[in-house]
């Protein structure tokens, strides 16, 4: 029901870029840490919006799960305009998985073409990572869930994201939530450089549906359009997950 975990920041090789060695990191792969014992009851878990304090208890589960270093500047700009990053917590406040993701512009990047509602930016899904204990349960996929529906508020017509194209638990996963290869160009070759050496990786996309009403509420220019195109689904709340 889960997809696995860890599927969060690839790392292609960029000298100088401010995100460590092997930087920079917005292209979703998947690391596998060691296993730990899942758990075995229904547990409740919290999603919230990342504030910054949470970034050393955030840094400490990415360098668990990821085979990247993030630096204080990729931190410092999930709190900027078009970054989006939804917590999954347990009862105590622990951090136990992380979804972030930004919007594009349409500037010759890669970004979205308008469909036929005329949005024209596309979501770019940086991280998604599932502590050991919590994996299995579902909550990669209600991660993704959330910060699709972030994007999607945001006016993105298109979610887009990178995975290690060896990494067929991951390209399944996506596959199983709505991505599917990148009709453009899907195939990355040497995309990443992890300890040295060079991975391909597979550009995923995933349509994201707007609903009319938050549509026509951007086009009227109402402060309140994010709310009003996902009524029920906020970041904001919790769930219970059984093994």
């Amino acid at each position: 029901r889960a997809g696995p975990a860890g599927m969060g920041l690839g790392a292609r090789s960029a000298p100088g870029g401010d995100h460590g060695p092997q930087a920079p990191p917005d292209c979703p792969s998947a690391a596998v840490p060691d296993p730990t014992t899942p758990l075995a009851a229904p547990t409740l878990v919290l999603f919230r919006r990342m504030q910054p304090e949470d970034v050393p208890a955030v840094d400490a589960l990415q360098r668990r799960l990821f085979p990247v270093r993030y630096t204080e500047s990729f931190y410092a700009r999930l709190f900027d305009e078009g970054y989006y990053t939804v917590l999954a917590t347990d009862t105590v406040g622990a951090i136990v998985g992380v979804a972030s993701a930004r919007t594009a512009t349409d500037d010759g990047s890669g970004a979205a073409a308008p469909d036929d509602l005329g949005d024209v930016r596309e979501g770019y899904v940086m991280t998604l990572g599932v502590d050991a204990p919590f994996r299995r349960l579902g909550l990669g996929g209600e991660l993704l869930r959330r910060i699709l529906v972030a994007l999607r508020a945001a006016g993105c017509a298109q979610a887009a994201l990178h995975v290690k194209a060896l990494n067929s638990a991951a390209v399944q996963f996506y596959h199983s939530h709505g991505f599917q290869l990148d009709p453009t160009g899907g195939h990355c070759p040497d995309h990443y450089v992890i300890d040295g050496q060079l991975y391909d990786a597979y550009r995923l996309v995933c349509p994201l549906r707007t609903s009319w009403v938050g549509w026509l509420a951007r086009k009227l220019g109402l402060a309140d359009a994010r709310i009003a195109d996902m009524p029920d689904e906020r970041l904001g709340t919790a769930a219970v997950l059984s093994p």
